[in-house]
């Protein structure tokens, strides 16, 4: 159950969803160029193969008898015309060459078949009950339609084309076949295979890779440009931690932490000194938290006029609190190496409760509270209204 509900959270994730459909591509384009490859490479080969099957054919045709199809067929007869094709064969470098009657019901029977003659158990008279038996019995029955196919036998993948043989009455009495060895394209269709998958492999990688970059780049979790960057302080802003906060929520929260940071008295300065000024103590508020937070993995957002939140993950309660802390060392030291400049905030942190929080906003939630909590006391102690 717990794996199943990790497995929809990761799959509802944008950048997840964004990677899956990448791949589904790269595989869909791979299967697509394998397919249209090998049936180019399949069909220039047959071509090749048909067009040596119609030299051999023309080449025996005229040699062999109408006698030969016949049930009285004499075993001198068998074995002259046996020698004459094993010749014809190997001269012409074909796999084998086949002779076929048509027996009871015009079902094809071997004749010869220079393969395997010399085997004890020749094929005469017996009937094809291989691959190539549905297309032989179209052709005795006068279906002739320019046939030739690649043939999966005994193991060995072979081209092999059928030529019918006529007697004077115009009925198919018979069929030649000539087959040719076609083990290159067994064996360049695995290459292809085992190539095109190590492709897939690859090109999901690389997709993965190259979709999460720019997936990051449009939603921004760790870019700098000008859509999702505060132009004022050069943090991240509010639509950037909008969007990274929902892809927190969506993964695993747990480790994540948050500190909440707003300025004391900006309102005051904006109606006493001006926006300028005011922009001014923003600027140093960033420099504060950059020089509190260096090194500590922090992604700094500001969510609002004076208002600002980092997240960290992997912090303790205790790093939290000292890294609180160092806000308001750092904050002290600016004063001191600014002449005039009186920058005060007030800081809040939380670390992620899996038993309390409802989720990461839940946290930021808490955080504020602590920071607005410190404001109150701050601004108590200056008998001030809160501002």
């Amino acid at each position: 159950m717990k794996f199943s509900s990790g497995i929809k959270q990761k799959t509802g994730r944008v950048d997840v969803q964004v990677s899956l459909l990448t791949c589904s591509i790269v595989i869909a384009s791979c299967i697509i160029m394998f397919v249209v490859t090998f049936s180019i490479m399949k069909s220039i080969l047959r071509d090749v193969y048909s067009s040596e099957a119609d030299i051999v054919s023309g080449m025996i045709s005229s040699h062999i008898e109408d006698s030969l199809y016949g049930e009285d067929l004499s075993e001198s007869d068998r074995d002259k015309t046996y020698s004459y094709l094993s010749a014809m064969m190997d001269n012409m470098h074909s796999a084998d060459i086949i002779i076929y009657r048509s027996g009871n019901d015009r079902n094809p029977e071997y004749v010869i078949d220079t393969k395997h003659y010399k085997d004890a158990g020749d094929a005469k008279g017996k009937s094809v009950e291989d691959v190539t038996f549905t297309d032989l019995k179209k052709l005795m029955e006068g279906d002739y339609y320019g046939n030739g196919d690649f043939y999966k036998i005994d193991g060995q993948l072979l081209y092999m084309k059928f030529y019918p043989a006529y007697d004077k009455t115009k009925t198919v009495i018979g069929a030649v076949g000539i087959a040719s060895d076609a083990g290159d394209l067994y064996v360049a269709e695995q290459i292809l295979r085992v190539l095109f998958f190590a492709i897939i492999i690859l090109g999901c990688l690389i997709s993965i890779k190259f979709a999460n970059i720019i997936f990051r780049r449009i939603s921004n979790p760790l870019y700098q440009d000008s859509a999702n960057t505060d132009a004022l302080t050069g943090f991240k802003n509010k639509n950037s931690y909008t969007v990274d906060l929902h892809n927190i929520e969506r993964s695993r929260q747990d480790g994540y932490s948050a500190i909440s940071v707003d300025m004391n008295g900006l309102k005051t300065i904006n109606d006493t000194k001006g926006h300028q000024t005011g922009d001014m103590y923003l600027r140093h508020t960033a420099t504060v938290i950059r020089k509190a937070l260096e090194n500590e993995g922090a992604v700094c957002y500001r969510i609002g006029g004076d208002e600002f939140v980092m997240i960290m993950k992997g912090k303790t309660y205790e790093e939290l609190e000292a890294a609180a802390k160092r806000i308001e060392e750092y904050t002290a030291l600016e004063n001191e190496e600014n002449s005039g400049l009186t920058l005060s905030m007030s800081v809040g942190y939380a670390l992620f409760d899996a038993s309390n929080d409802r989720n990461f906003s839940t946290t930021i939630e808490r955080s504020d509270k602590m920071m607005y909590e410190n404001k109150r006391i701050y601004y108590q102690k200056k008998n001030m209204p809160l501002r």
